[in-house]
């Protein structure tokens, strides 16, 4: 077995309880070494468990990379947040795969992100409000080529982020846009264009855990078509 990705392994289970993440990672990395993604954006990095794994099949990939977003409030000032993380992608050998961004997102416009052209992947593991769920989507849809994987943290058992993905994908495969997202859509003849080009569909998963964190909501986007053979 390849020595880096015991190192990074190991370090994903060490520290994975934390943020009950260490087995959602294994799975995250399991599946970037079958899609092959481009662009990874995961927003709410942590202490860089399901990040390092994602990274390391990229690099096993030989194509990709993952941008990882963390503002560091949640450590205390006597930490060095981003020393920390900076110095484990050195460890990990991911400089060439893994860019760690230490500033905050507004996640309702996303305006440190316009310039991105194509996001493959976006993992939500900042806030779990329908609102984001909502301003995520209207960043995505512009930046998907085919198809997308949208995961969000306790997307399963957080009850109005449930309900927010229940009641919106149903209308959006029929191409009816739920009023609430138009307060973040810049132009909604081009946002209605898109939702008609593609078909949503979403998997719920309970971890077992007895903390809050204990599930996650995967919605995948992709060109509507049916194949004749």
């Amino acid at each position: 077995m390849d020595q880096a990705f015991l190192k990074i392994s190991s370090y994903a289970k060490e520290i994975g309880h934390i943020y009950e993440t260490g087995d959602f990672a294994f799975y995250f990395y399991g599946l970037m070494k079958m899609i092959k993604p481009n662009v990874i954006l995961e927003l709410g990095t942590g202490y860089g468990a399901t990040a390092f794994l994602a990274a390391q099949a990229c690099k096993e990939n030989q194509r990709g990379k993952i941008i990882t977003y963390d503002d560091g409030s949640q450590w205390q000032e006597s930490f060095d947040y981003n020393n920390f993380i900076q110095g484990k992608i050195s460890e990990f050998n991911l400089e060439s795969v893994l860019d760690f961004r230490k500033t905050s997102l507004n996640l309702l416009n996303f305006e440190e992100l316009k310039d991105l052209k194509e996001v493959n992947v976006i993992f939500n593991d900042i806030n779990a409000q329908p609102k984001y769920f909502f301003s995520i989507l209207n960043f995505l849809l512009p930046r998907i080529n085919k198809e997308a994987y949208f995961f969000i943290d306790r997307g399963a058992t957080f009850w109005p982020n449930f309900c927010a993905i229940e009641l919106s994908l149903e209308k959006l495969n029929y191409g009816k846009i739920p009023r609430s997202i138009y307060q973040f859509v810049e132009n909604p003849e081009e946002f209605e264009r898109l939702v008609r080009k593609y078909k949503f569909s979403v998997q719920y998963v309970k971890k077992d855990t007895k903390t809050d964190q204990d599930s996650f909501a995967l919605i995948k986007i992709e060109e509507f078509d049916i194949q004749v053979i």
